[in-house]
């Protein structure tokens, strides 16, 4: 009987350090409002491109993660102009469908290209939504109208003893360690191994990050443990994707972004291919059935870019993101690959 009482009270303190963690740190912004001011929420700043898009309404519309953020199409005569990027970090399935809705209400018509650069993540079948989800207003709102996300009146508090939460806690006190005032202050990489997305296309690089991701990559990037099959669910969200952009008129472009030469083989060493191919079965059978452009550019081989083409193992340079889209011309029909491009 004492040591069950032992255990019980090991256990109860260990969850009240959790509880604590969760909500002084809280590093969703969930319980504080002037932490929610001081986090930089991508996808509730996303929102503020939907004001203007009554007036000029997009015509080619980007959906996808960071690794298409700097897919940059404005001015490009290929595509239909103007063009609006409204990819989010660590993209879901349902947010490529709650993007294209959202845009599509806030212009009034569709767009006539939507293009969307999938990563595997994306159909996990139950990696959760990334935490900007939770707390980005009517981007929100648009996820818990999917299912995507089911909130609820105390969800707040639930998450207080969330292990998610406390992971992200545990980065967080960590940052605020090495940015403390007196430290030596100098460019860090984020405790996964990668840099934000803001960092990436400043072009900074970290000598050993190639190494981090590729160490990190199973289990913060793939989840590769969990990640057995393609999620019916998310698949069924990009299908009504299509079926929306069908039922509008709008074309659809779908590749899988191309990934670093490493990555490839790293990926191809957890065994992931099986997955892969499932994933891209079902991605071509999907967009074949509503005459939509499906693609797998997962090998950058396909696009013949190599490592020099790539700033870190999985975001392209610009001059990569050139290459991509000389090939999505083509796929359209719109263009042919110059000689030095292929």
């Amino acid at each position: 009987m004492p040591l069950v009482l032992l255990a019980a009270l090991i256990a109860a303190a260990l969850a009240a350090f959790v509880v604590a963690t969760n909500y002084f740190v809280d590093p969703a912004g969930l319980y504080h409002a002037r932490r929610r001011r001081q986090l930089r929420n991508l996808r509730l700043r996303k929102l503020s491109l939907l004001k203007g898009l009554r007036r000029m309404p997009c015509a080619t519309l980007i959906l996808g993660s960071s690794r298409v953020f700097n897919l940059s199409l404005t001015g490009d005569a290929r595509f239909a102009q103007p063009t609006l990027n409204f990819a989010v970090t660590t993209a879901k399935a349902e947010d490529y469908l709650a993007g294209y809705r959202l845009v599509r209400a806030a212009q009034g018509t569709a767009p006539r290209l939507v293009i969307v650069g999938i990563e595997h993540p994306a159909f996990h079948p139950t990696l959760p939504p990334q935490w900007e989800a939770y707390t980005a207003g009517a981007y929100t709102k648009e996820l818990e109208a999917l299912g995507a996300l089911r909130v609820g009146a105390t969800w707040r508090w639930r998450m207080l003893l969330s292990p998610l939460q406390f992971h992200q806690s545990l980065i967080e006190v960590q940052r605020r360690w090495r940015n403390r005032g007196g430290a030596p202050q100098k460019f860090r990489w984020s405790a996964d191994g990668s840099g934000t997305w803001h960092d990436l296309l400043q072009g900074k690089r970290n000598p050993r990050l190639l190494r981090r991701q590729l160490r990190n990559f199973p289990r913060t990037g793939l989840a590769a443990r969990s990640y057995t099959k393609v999620g019916e669910q998310r698949l069924g969200w990009f299908e009504t994707l299509l079926r929306d952009c069908a039922v509008d008129g709008a074309s659809v472009v779908a590749y899988i972004v191309p990934a670093h030469p490493l990555l490839v083989d790293k990926t191809w060493e957890l065994g992931f291919r099986p997955v892969h191919e499932q994933l891209v079965d079902g991605l071509q059978d999907h967009c074949s059935a509503h005459g939509a452009h499906f693609a797998d550019w997962f090998d950058c081989a396909k696009l013949c870019l190599d490592a020099e083409y790539f700033r870190d193992v999985m975001h392209l340079t610009d001059e990569g993101q050139a290459v991509v889209a000389v090939h999505l011309a083509k796929v359209t029909g719109v263009a042919e690959p110059s000689a030095d491009q292929r």
